[in-house]
């Protein structure tokens, strides 16, 4: 598209030159910078798309000009050149590099990075026991997770930690269990699990207090005894003493004699 800077409107034509754009006013047609860069980033995609359509289809077939696949009819290639034409999972603007797609390769630029949502970073243990995937989850499924590896901040003498974007987990979750659905299925499951055996725990630990509280009031009343002897009372030849035996109890009281 070819800006006429007197006017402010614009024109079809086949062939067009960055002096149009340094001519053009973009306030007349009252837009803002940033929507004229976004205008001017749509006009060179545009002409970009056409160019390829342009291309000879022997170029698109030679194997020279293919990374990573073969030249033939099949694909699996792509053209070098494309990854410098990155573009935003999230708004969708070209971007030539981020630390998401270094660390994890995922195509996200850093101005719509969410830190602290689907983009945070979360420890192979906490993976492990909020989405229920097993070490082999990691690993032996296709692509494996990337990670960072850093120093455990609790203890240095302890493993490294293995940190994991969560946005990838959760998707590795869904490949694993089937779906999201199947995923907080198998959450409420557990956590109806965990309810079951705190219960069960608690009513154990009330009838332990229950039987330490009879037996500590069994003990009190012991203590709290008044021994009521019999009238008859047995002697002990050999060792010249004489003894009475509780009516209530098992005690005994001896004596001697004078």
């Amino acid at each position: 598209m070819a800006r006429n800077a007197e006017s402010g409107t614009s024109a079809a034509t086949d062939d067009y030159d960055d002096n149009d754009w340094e001519g053009w006013n973009y306030e007349d047609e009252g837009m803002t910078s940033q929507e004229a860069l976004e205008e001017r980033s749509r006009e060179d995609e545009l002409e970009r798309l056409a160019g390829e359509q342009e291309a000879p289809s022997a170029t698109q077939n030679s194997g020279s000009d293919l990374i990573g696949g073969g030249g033939g009819g099949g694909g699996g290639g792509f053209f070098q050149g494309d990854e410098d034409a990155l573009i935003c999972e999230e708004c969708e603007r070209r971007f030539e590099d981020s630390w998401l797609l270094k660390q994890f390769t995922c195509k996200v630029c850093d101005e719509c990075r969410d830190r602290d949502g689907k983009h945070g970073l979360i420890t192979k243990t906490d993976a492990k026991q909020e989405y229920f995937l097993k070490d082999s989850d990691f690993t032996s499924r296709e692509p494996p997770l990337r990670c960072i590896v850093k120093k455990n901040p609790h203890n240095n003498n302890w493993g490294d930690m293995k940190l994991f974007l969560r946005c990838q987990i959760e998707d590795r979750a869904i490949e694993v269990w089937g779906s999201e659905e199947a995923v907080e299925a198998e959450r409420d499951r557990r956590t109806e699990q965990k309810v079951k055996s705190k219960k069960r725990t608690f009513d154990k630990m009330i009838k332990e207090l229950r039987m330490n509280a009879r037996s500590s009031l069994g003990k009190q009343v012991r203590l709290n005894h008044t021994h009521e002897f019999e009238e008859q009372e047995e002697y002990d030849e050999e060792r010249d003493v004489y003894s009475k035996k509780c009516k209530t109890c098992d005690h005994v009281n001896e004596y001697e004699k004078m």
